[in-house]
């Protein structure tokens, strides 16, 4: 109380004062000032009164909170798309703005919506499969997923799902963070090519290519290897110590 107190304090100012506990580390202080003063039954009513003003101090804190992760959330660079977990057929009920600019949908659009209206992947692919139970057992995780555009341009998504409990326990939400690292998946499979091309064309040629990694193991060996520089086992392979 003293902490948080504001101005100057003055307790011969008062005539009497009664003090409660409200709750762990808080008080409730009721100060009168001359010519009047307490009666025995203002105790009692105090009493009601501190667990009043400790809910509505705890009230305020959470209203506090809840204000500022709010203001997080709509200005999130990442999407997010809340669904309600108590419903079988878990609609969205809140989309960010970013939501809206990575799917090309507008709240409107998406609100009382399953978020499977994204998907451009086949019902039983495995990424596809692994968040559908995680949704069916109200789980996180996260995923990459290729999803459709409201223009029908195909991106991928790299999405992470989170369960929020009631007080009781029970799962009454799920939150789906959205990424778009279409760029980063692209990048990856133009490598994977590259590399898959130059393999292909060192295991066709005579001459012999071993490729070792910082460890001196075996990342790269072609079939001519093997009649160059005998192995230590029946072939070079991947992994084998040089």
């Amino acid at each position: 109380v003293l902490d948080a107190w504001m101005g100057e304090f003055q307790p011969k100012r008062f005539k009497g004062m009664i003090a409660t506990p409200a709750s762990d580390g808080l008080a409730l202080m009721i100060f009168r000032e001359p010519p009047f003063h307490f009666r025995k039954e203002d105790l009692s009513l105090v009493q009601r009164l501190s667990g009043l003003a400790a809910q509505a101090l705890r009230n305020r804190e959470i209203a506090t909170e809840n204000e500022l992760l709010a203001a997080t959330i709509a200005g999130s660079s990442s999407g997010f798309a809340i669904s309600d977990a108590t419903d079988p057929r878990q609609p969205l009920v809140y989309v960010n703005e970013a939501f809206e600019r990575i799917s090309g949908y507008t709240a409107a659009e998406a609100l009382g919506e399953n978020c499977r209206f994204l998907s451009a992947e086949p019902a039983e692919s495995p990424e596809r499969t692994r968040l559908r139970e995680a949704v069916k057992t109200r789980s996180g995780g996260r995923f990459l997923l290729k999803n459709r555009r409201k223009s029908g341009e195909m991106f991928w998504n790299e999405l992470t799902l989170t369960p929020v409990y009631d007080a009781a326990g029970n799962v009454k939400n799920l939150v789906a963070t959205q990424a778009d690292v279409t760029e980063r998946v692209e990048a990856a499979s133009e490598r994977d090519q590259v590399r898959n091309r130059m393999e292909s064309a060192l295991a066709a040629t005579r001459d012999a290519f071993l490729v070792l990694d910082a460890d001196g193991s075996v990342a790269f060996a072609n079939g001519a290897v093997n009649t160059y520089f005998p192995a230590p086992g029946p072939a070079w392979h991947v992994g084998t110590a040089f």
